[in-house]
């Protein structure tokens, strides 16, 4: 029966070919003029009004002020809604195909509309705790006329690629109106007044389609899915992309797997788990052992016993341990910190998410320009001998160096008064800040302060 639907469709397609709904255009695979993604062909997808997060607080429509929260409708009448959200804005291509879908019966167009809806919307809809769809019923007469509901539509596909139940008889329409948009506010507020009534049978709790709706298609996905299948729950997996398996994804070019995303590397210490994974394909045994290379010196990353000898000298775990709960308990209220990764993790780790942290790029390591990534015996000579103030070899010149640590450092007692503060940053940096402290002139000197790794300084403020 599958195949037989799967070759209706063919046939069907070769027929009546799917066009964009904006611009007309066919959208069938192997056409110019392709599908992007749910039927929209890639010149309208780039030009249409997709509404940002930059909206309305209540009805969605888009702001063009940032700082406002509501638009100028919303703050000078309450709606009888709560909140809205719209996908694009209605005006040009957008409004001709929902008018050519609901008066030239493109009703294939609805299912574009609930694609997009489903893609763009699932968030605010599970964030909300949505558990039932329903369609705005048309009055009898109409959809005898038109021949079907758009909204019903829509919501069927909203309902299938959200996982979302729906039901179109909750809801019945018991009064004929006028178009709501020959009507103003008032005058739309009554024409709608007793024209619905809820049905008594889906008061209450709603069926589920499915025990789980699971965002992702990636190895836990996957394996979640599998899992409760085996427990007998039925479960809806969804995912943006276009395939399963996430970033292990491998495309099948000319007969060579290529890994799309990069190497497939999967990290476990656990047997059971690693039993588990070997059930689905052999894996390989393969150890990840980088290195850092810091003035001449390697280091193992992650952090582990070599790393913490050549920064502290330490041999044993007790000593490193020890000198970890040293950093730890240096009874600081506030951290400033470089917005490097480097420096962020040192931060994160003497946190221990008790401390907040302040990312400052006033921080940050000096830009080294074309020294970058160069030994400093092949540099020293030709860095040290340049003239400070320049800019020379795109290297940030000291003076700029300095008055952006030393700004940030004027500022500190000003409104961190009474406060222990501990400053996470790099080399260059750390030179600049003894400089301050120590009443040093801002030239190129400060380069010749030597400052170890993994190295504390304590200094205090007296203003």
């Amino acid at each position: 029966m599958e195949n037989l639907k799967k070759v209706k469709e063919t046939i069907l397609e070769l027929i009546y070919p799917s066009k964009c709904p904006f611009c007309g255009e066919i959208v069938s695979a192997g056409k110019k003029h392709s599908t992007e993604h749910n039927g929209i062909c890639k010149a309208c997808r780039e030009k249409l009004p997709y509404i940002g997060e930059v909206r309305c607080m209540c009805c969605g429509k888009p702001l063009t002020d940032p700082a406002e929260e509501y638009c100028y409708d919303c703050t000078r009448q309450k709606h009888l809604f709560v909140d809205g959200r719209s996908l694009w804005v209605h005006k040009d291509a957008v409004e001709n195909a929902v008018y050519a879908m609901k008066y030239q019966n493109r009703r294939i167009y609805g299912q574009t509309f609930g694609k997009e809806m489903a893609e763009h919307f699932l968030p605010y809809l599970w964030e909300r705790k949505i558990t039932l769809i329903v369609p705005v019923p048309l009055h009898s007469r109409r959809k005898r006329k038109r021949g079907f509901n758009q909204a019903e539509i829509v919501a069927k596909v909203l309902s299938k690629n959200t996982g979302i139940a729906m039901d179109a008889g909750a809801v019945k329409r018991i009064k004929a109106t006028s178009p709501q948009k020959e009507l103003g506010d008032k005058g739309r507020k009554r024409n709608i007044r007793g024209a619905f009534a809820v049905q008594k049978n889906v008061k209450g709790e709603i069926m589920k389609k499915y025990d789980y709706l699971i965002v992702g298609a990636g190895l836990f996905g996957a394996v979640f899915a599998h899992e409760m299948t085996k427990e007998g729950k039925k479960c809806l997996v969804i995912d943006k992309r276009n395939h399963i398996a996430g970033n292990i994804y491998c495309e099948n070019v000319e007969g060579i797997n290529v890994h799309k995303y990069g190497a497939h590397i999967f990290h476990t210490s656990d047997k059971v788990v690693w039993e588990y994974i070997n059930q689905f394909a052999e894996f390989n045994n393969y150890i990840n052992s980088p290195v850092a290379r810091y003035k001449d010196e390697l280091y193992n990353l992650p952090f582990n016993m070599n790393t913490f000898s050549k920064l502290w000298g330490v041999v044993t775990p007790d000593e490193a341990k020890a000198k970890i709960e040293e950093i730890k308990n240096l009874d600081i209220n506030l951290i400033f910190c470089s917005p490097l990764n480097r420096a962020a993790q040192t931060a994160k780790i003497v946190s221990n998410r008790k401390i907040p942290i302040i990312y400052n790029d006033s921080l940050t390591e000096r830009c080294f320009g074309d020294f970058e990534g160069k030994k400093s015996l092949e540099y020293s000579n030709e860095y040290y001998n340049y003239n400070a103030n320049l800019q020379t070899n795109n290297v940030e010149p000291i003076q700029d160096l300095c008055n952006r640590v030393y700004s940030f450092l004027d500022e500190i007692p000003r409104t961190y008064k009474d406060k222990k503060i501990l400053l996470v940053t790099h080399g260059a940096t750390a030179r600049v800040i003894n400089t301050y402290f120590n009443g040093l002139s801002k030239d190129g000197y400060i380069e010749r302060i030597p400052i170890d790794n993994c190295t504390i300084k304590e200094f205090e403020y007296s203003i």
